[in-house]
């Protein structure tokens, strides 16, 4: 129930933001072209940041009020809060300043070779810190009872590697939000076949995300808006970090390994070409867009970022 009443929460809060926020979004200086080069307001990711931390402060009052039980404001929610605004400031800074940049790993690694750092090799080297620098609370702070080094280098690299895969689905109108509702999902549905009470608790942070990028699903698909590198990398790195708070160290590592080898690919193959070729994935990428949107044909260039 607590998982559901946060998804509504940040639903709402996340309508809310959109309407107050649209708006300076439409300003000169957020405008991007998209796939079908229309000038659409990116960074719309700043919505899900709104929505989230305006959700948490109003349980922050609500449990200094005496409203709610002791646990209205957790580590794991604060965590969430952490990896949603650092996270989201490194993805807004590449939204306004990738113009130009070096694309994936291989190019940022090899234009700081050179000296020159790019938004995305700024986002690789902080994302990687605010990764490291939740992971270690994750760690010592009883919520998974983990303290060694391996755990926390470990789930940084689920956190960061999380919030990286979802940012190389946002290719295509609503494509990442429902790839993150998916993975969220097994999430939620692991710990009720479980029936790891605990689980789900800790999984209530990262329902005030998906119900803020759900909020604006429609309009991402409808491209009246793109949730952007500001949106996609930072509702990854909270999926990211639900994966730390609910799985198991062997889980853990199987699902580093398939991050691992999902980012490598994106080096080499399109994602859009690939989810276009096989009739379900289409199918499902396709839902509620527009009509150009669904006859439209993936080219052929890798996605990478």
């Amino acid at each position: 129930m607590s998982v559901i009443v946060a998804l509504v929460a940040g639903f709402l809060a996340g309508r809310v933001a959109w309407f107050v926020l649209r708006g300076t979004l439409e300003s000169t200086v957020f405008l991007r072209e998209n796939y079908r080069h229309h000038r659409v307001p990116s960074a719309g990711g700043l919505v899900v940041v709104l929505a989230v931390v305006v959700v948490e402060a109003i349980r922050s009052l609500l449990a200094a009020s005496g409203v709610g039980s002791e646990e209205t404001i957790t580590t794991s929610r604060l965590l969430v809060i952490a990896v949603v605004v650092g996270f989201s400031t490194l993805g807004l800074a590449d939204d306004l300043g990738s113009a130009g940049n070096s694309r994936g790993f291989r190019g940022h690694l090899a234009a700081l070779q050179s000296g020159r750092l790019t938004t995305g090799g700024l986002k690789l080297i902080g994302g990687s810190a605010v990764a490291l620098i939740v992971a270690g609370p994750a760690s010592f702070d009883g919520i998974r009872g983990k303290n060694t080094l391996w755990h926390v280098v470990v789930d940084a690299l689920v956190i960061a590697l999380s919030a990286n895969l979802v940012n190389l689905f946002d290719r295509a109108p609503g494509r990442s939000i429902k790839v993150s509702t998916l993975m969220f999902s097994f999430l939620v549905v692991g710990a009720l076949v479980t029936s790891r009470a605990n689980d789900l608790r800790q999984l209530v942070g990262t329902a005030v995300v998906l119900g803020a990028a759900l909020a604006v699903l429609l309009d991402d698909l409808h491209e009246r808006l793109m949730i952007g590198d500001t949106g996609s990398n930072a509702i990854g790195a909270a999926v990211g970090l639900s994966i730390v708070f609910t799985t198991t160290n062997s889980t853990r590592l199987i699902v580093l390994l398939v991050l691992l080898l999902l980012n490598t690919a994106s080096e080499f193959v399109s994602f859009s070409a690939l989810i276009d070729s096989f009739a379900p994935f289409r199918a499902f990428d396709r839902l509620g867009t527009r009509a150009e949107r669904r006859s439209y044909r993936a080219r052929s260039h890798n996605d990478v970022v």
